[in-house]
């Protein structure tokens, strides 16, 4: 079998249909990632502006809460810190009052 020539001719013709078909696929890998160069450069130009807004969000004074519920960067009382965000953040949306006692006690 292996002194047959027509083994040797389609045995020829697979090595190079193989050959080709890696060349083809290294081209195509060539291609997308040439493709994909700009959105790669977008994406790293967000990464960068993300990066400098939580730093300086991080680096920012806390904005919104009186200086009496806040120790330096860390809330001093959770407790204060949410009644002052709940009664000033959400204006007339009170809950409404079940009986005259439950409002007094509310008080």
């Amino acid at each position: 079998m292996l002194h047959s020539s027509w083994f040797w001719i389609a045995f020829a013709i697979l090595v190079f249909w193989a050959l080709g078909a890696y060349n083809r696929l290294v081209r195509l890998r060539a291609q997308i990632k040439q493709q994909f160069g700009p959105l790669q450069a977008v994406l790293m130009e967000y990464q960068e502006v993300v990066q400098q807004a939580v730093t300086a969000a991080a680096a920012a004074p806390q904005l919104g809460q009186p200086e009496q519920f806040r120790l330096g960067s860390q809330p001093l009382d959770p407790v204060a810190s949410g009644y002052w965000a709940v009664h000033h953040g959400l204006g007339s949306h009170a809950v409404p009052c079940l009986g005259p006692r439950q409002c007094a006690s509310l008080a």
